[in-house]
């Protein structure tokens, strides 16, 4: 069990919230981060900035509202969960059998951008932790082979970059391994093994997401991942 607070994160606004919804998110980022009818002083201070750029050549009297997207020192972020593991190992008819589950339980994952800000929970939301992740394992080893199914899973959560949100499924894949593990001991072959693996077995692909800005990356990269089924061959040796 764990229940940490990190304060003064730094952070860019734009690294949890969509820019194309910086005024939707207005109340969570504070004022700090987007800041409306800016005096004409400070409009004045930023474009005399080596920096400052223009290319669509704005009027800047015509600017009404600052959008802040420097790293700052701006959030302050509050994690409690459970990260838990059970196995159990068992022989059988002179096979060694190892089954178990490792996860991670997530009761609250807030975030305050500023001190001005509401705390706002980002658990169960897109490029964001989601409350429930666990791998279960069964392993069996019978002399020198040794084979192993993983089941993952991701849980369901809310697709929060568009409006209203949409579902973002859950994610269960498969791998699996089988290895081979040469005896002779003292001889050139001693402690040579050899392994064969497959990573998403089923070639389960990731949960769709809406990319609101037009990009065909319609995953989330945080919690799944496009690489499909994938194939290894391990040839390893110890000393």
């Amino acid at each position: 069990y764990y229940d940490i607070v990190f304060s003064n994160e730094i952070i860019a606004a734009g690294g949890s919230i969509n820019a194309s919804n910086i005024f939707v998110d207005e109340a969570i980022l504070g004022p700090e981060v987007v800041q409306r009818n800016p005096p004409l002083s400070l409009i004045e201070q930023l474009i005399s900035l080596p920096t400052y750029k223009n290319p669509f050549h704005i009027d800047p009297t015509t600017i009404g509202a600052i959008y802040n997207t420097r790293y700052l020192n701006l959030s302050t972020v509050k994690a409690r969960g459970l990260d838990f593991g059970v196995g159990y190992k068992t022989t059988l008819l002179g096979a060694g059998i190892d089954t178990g589950i490792d996860g991670a339980y997530i009761f609250t994952f807030d975030n305050q951008f500023t001190n001005t800000a509401p705390v706002v929970s980002f658990l169960n939301t897109t490029y964001n932790p989601t409350d429930l992740k666990f791998r279960a394992r069964a392993i069996l080893n019978y002399r020198a082979l040794s084979g192993g199914l993983y089941i993952n899973f991701t849980n369901a959560y809310t697709d929060n970059n568009i409006i209203p949100n949409g579902h973002v499924a859950s994610w269960t894949t498969a791998d699996a391994v089988a290895s081979y593990e040469f005896a002779a001991v003292g001889k050139p072959m001693g402690g040579v093994s050899v392994s064969f693996s497959v990573i998403n077995l089923t070639d389960r692909a990731p949960p769709y997401v809406a990319n609101p800005n037009g990009y065909s990356i319609n995953y989330d990269g945080v919690n799944a991942n496009a690489l499909g089924r994938y194939f290894s061959l391990r040839l390893q040796k110890r000393w």
